[in-house]
């Protein structure tokens, strides 16, 4: 049988000066052969970066954290889902009237009152992209 392989053979030949001299360039793909059934190794199409990360907030009534990300490329249509932790784990954050506003945007509105001593993080995703978490932001009431 054949080996399997995942690559191609590039042949040149020479022209001018160098006529009649023939080169080869071997390029492989290297991790993408499944022989167990499964999909191919994927490679992401984008790489995510967060650029501003959530900084703490104080205040009496509403307060907002906000990230900044970017796409390399750019182009992704990034996606964004926070998360607060009160000590017993992180839990996803959902629009709830009077307490949580935009919780899949880049800025989250928390009511300060409601959300003291909460910590908050999110994850921001794009198809095609690996996600990344931003860095803890504590929300506190004066």
């Amino acid at each position: 049988g054949k080996i399997p392989h995942s690559g191609w053979v590039l042949r040149k030949e020479g022209t001018g000066l160098r006529a009649g001299r023939v080169t080869y360039e071997v390029l492989v793909a290297t991790g993408s052969i499944a022989t167990d059934g499964t999909d191919d190794t994927q490679f992401p199409d984008y790489r995510l970066a967060i650029t501003t990360q959530p900084t703490s907030a104080n205040g009496a009534g509403n307060v907002n954290l906000t990230v900044a990300a970017t796409s390399t490329p750019s182009g992704a249509t990034l996606t964004y889902a926070w998360q607060r932790n009160a000590g017993a784990g992180w839990v996803s954050v959902a629009n709830t009237a009077g307490i949580y506003f935009n919780a899949t945007s880049a800025t989250l509105t928390a009511n300060a009152a409601v959300a003291n001593a909460n910590t908050f993080r999110v994850t921001v995703s794009a198809t095609g992209a690996n996600s990344v978490i931003s860095a803890n932001a504590s929300v506190t009431k004066p």
